[in-house]
């Protein structure tokens, strides 16, 4: 129960990262324009970067997590 309840935080909150990052990419990508005309690209590169590490982390996390409840699904 315990595996669960950690399992479900931690997908909760690999969402909220995801929709993050999706957030900075569809301005990228609907102000494309402007970040090419000001050449920003480097400072949005580094922010979506910075957001998928942190996503990825967690979702790392979230399949250790899966992985165990799977385990414990499997012996019993």
């Amino acid at each position: 129960v315990l595996v669960l309840k950690c399992l479900n935080s931690a997908q909760a909150i690999v969402m909220e990262k995801k929709d993050f990052r999706m957030r900075i990419l569809t301005e990228v990508v609907s102000g494309i324009r402007i970040v090419k005309f000001f050449a920003w690209e480097e400072s949005f590169w580094n922010r979506i970067q910075q957001a998928r590490d942190s996503e990825l982390k967690l979702v790392a996390k979230s399949n250790y997590l899966n992985s165990i409840s799977g385990f414990f699904w499997s012996i019993t």
